[in-house]
């Protein structure tokens, strides 16, 4: 009898299966860096072998899903010519799509006419080949000053939609 008892428990404890209760007052577990790195460069080429982007940063931080750069120049290209580039104090850069995150003194100019663009953060997808923001952006061309809210706009800035607010003006030369 004792032995039938062994065995039917036997039995019960390993067809159960154990489920744990999440403790609610658990830290969720933190990204661990894969790797860090000082002076970094990034190129991104294309099927035929042209630039897509080129980016150096002062450092990197790698996790399994995206990399944090800081102090970064990132240079545009278009047929593998270079049509802009870009500054900011961080970038974020998803590994799989190759999106950027582009936050702080954000800056891209247009290699095509010279156009700036500021603003405090900036997102490019790659997909897209477009940049956005609903910041508050700044764009400069020669004394023709366009300022507003929310941006849509290509990697060269000759297209740009200004979503709201959107005022401009003519700055002198002194300014």
């Amino acid at each position: 009898m004792l032995l039938v008892l062994v065995v039917v428990l036997s039995f019960l404890l390993v067809g159960c299966e154990r489920e744990e209760i999440e403790n609610p007052f658990q830290e969720p577990p933190q990204m661990h860096p894969l790797m860090k790195a000082q002076g970094v460069s990034f190129v991104e080429w294309d099927s035929l072998g042209k630039k897509i982007w080129e980016l150096k940063a002062d450092s990197a931080i790698q996790f399994s899903q995206e990399t944090i750069l800081k102090n970064v120049r990132v240079k545009l290209f278009e047929e593998g010519k270079p049509v802009s580039e870009s500054e900011a104090d961080q970038i974020t850069m998803d590994n799989l799509t190759s999106d950027l995150e582009l936050k702080g003194k954000v800056k891209v100019i247009s290699y095509l006419d010279g156009a700036q663009l500021t603003t405090s953060e900036l997102k490019w997808v790659a997909s897209e080949e477009k940049f956005f923001t609903e910041e508050k952006v700044r764009i400069k061309k020669d004394n023709l000053v366009i300022q507003g809210k929310g941006l849509i706009g290509n990697l060269n800035l000759t297209s740009i939609i200004i979503k709201e607010q959107v005022t401009t003006y003519f700055q002198s030369s002194e300014s």
